[in-house]
């Protein structure tokens, strides 16, 4: 439906539906903010409204804590887990009082991932990986991937499967018991990222020796290379609906393949670190790069179409909310953390309180909290009104 006004006083001038203008005859984009239309039956002139501020507040600030960790909410919303990579543990902090209820010490703590339902948590640092029950905080299984240090660890969407990989050019996959199930072996580098399909079938990997590959996720079973360019390969991310893998080429630009054919379908400029697509809605990727280039929404519509939210990003810290509204982003060396309207783009709010970068950053399920980890050393819980 559109809303029509009266250019002079603004006042209504009826609805129609969109596209059936009377007499319509062009449309002139006056600026973001309004839009004309003149035909045989007058001139109209729309106002689009700014979008809605919302409202981030500071809950907490956790300061036992150090660079390089991850964050993670635990499924009831009652919880925050946190990894530090230095300080090799993990801590569970009361959302509600921000006390500190205990600690893991695994031998290193520098990845960590979570089932769906919270009832499993791997951590993976110097050459081992840890599987703990986090609502006791017992050790299940201890697994040795055999890497100086792993970068990668993620638990499949079905729960089924948890693939490691880190300083060796192999990836392992464990089951969610912790039982070795196959060690896959095709990069000629160190493996940097992992991302499975929403199915669960396919994990795909990249690192800096150019290739991306697909593997059957539940055998180790070797699938397509999709490039072998020689540039170093930072990040891969799936669509929502497992067609299309999108892979960050630091070199200058982001390939989107079709999954089921291995064809580049898509190539969109700009260098890029980190991608990440909307979960939810029409398909929307973000793109950013730690080197302080552009953020960017780019999203699809038969063809490929960006949005420039934000010259100088300068930081790889990005993630969409579950239901996809919001997307958040770090901003700057300065610690800012900006937040997004997840399908149009447009900034909602910008968090200050970091004095230092954000190096991590996670929503709760119903996207009314996030987590910020940042280079100060320090870990702060946000609410978010909408």
């Amino acid at each position: 439906m559109i809303h029509t006004s009266d250019g002079a006083s603004g006042a209504s001038a009826g609805q129609h539906e969109k596209g059936t203008v009377p007499g319509r005859r062009r449309f002139l984009y006056c600026g973001a903010a309004a839009l004309a239309a003149a035909g045989v039956a007058g001139a109209f002139l729309w106002r689009q409204e700014p979008p809605a501020r919302i409202k981030g507040k500071l809950l907490r600030t956790l300061k036992d804590h150090a660079w390089f960790g991850r964050t993670w909410f635990t499924p009831d919303g009652t919880t925050l887990v946190t990894s530090s990579y230095q300080r090799k543990k993990v801590a569970f902090w009361d959302l509600a009082t921000g006390e500190c209820l205990r600690t893991l010490e695994p031998r290193n703590a520098g990845a960590m991932s979570a089932n769906q339902d919270g009832t499993r948590l791997v951590v993976a640092g110097d050459g081992h990986a840890t599987l703990w029950d986090p609502r006791t905080g017992h050790l299940l299984k201890e697994m040795r991937p055999g890497f100086l240090l792993s970068e990668a660890v993620l638990f499949s969407p079905d729960d089924s499967v948890i693939a490691i990989a880190g300083s060796q050019p192999e990836i392992y996959l464990w089951s969610s018991d912790g039982e070795r199930i196959a060690r896959l072996e095709g990069h000629s580098a160190r493996v940097w990222q992992v991302a499975f399909s929403p199915d669960s079938t396919l994990l795909a990997s990249c690192g800096p020796d150019g290739s991306v590959r697909l593997w059957d996720a539940k055998t180790g079973k070797p699938g397509q290379v999709l490039t072998d360019e020689r540039e170093t390969i930072s990040d891969v991310a799936f669509s929502p609906d497992g067609r299309w893998l999108a892979s960050a080429d630091m070199g200058s630009i982001v390939r989107v393949w079709d999954v089921a054919t291995g064809e580049q379908l898509h190539t969109l400029d700009g260098k890029t670190s980190r991608l990440a697509f909307r979960p939810t809605g029409r398909p929307l990727l973000a793109t950013s790069i730690r080197s302080g280039g552009p953020l960017r929404l780019w999203g699809h519509d038969r063809v490929w179409s960006a949005t420039t939210m934000l010259e100088k990003s300068q930081s790889e810290a990005m993630a969409f909310s579950p239901d996809g509204s919001f997307l958040a982003t770090g901003v700057g060396v300065k610690g800012d953390l900006a937040l997004w309207d997840g399908t149009t783009g447009a900034e909602l709010a910008v968090l200050t309180g970091h004095t230092r970068p954000v190096t991590d950053v996670a929503f709760n399920a119903d996207a009314t909290m996030l987590a910020t980890v940042s280079a100060d050393e320090t870990v702060k819980v946000w609410s978010i009104a909408r």
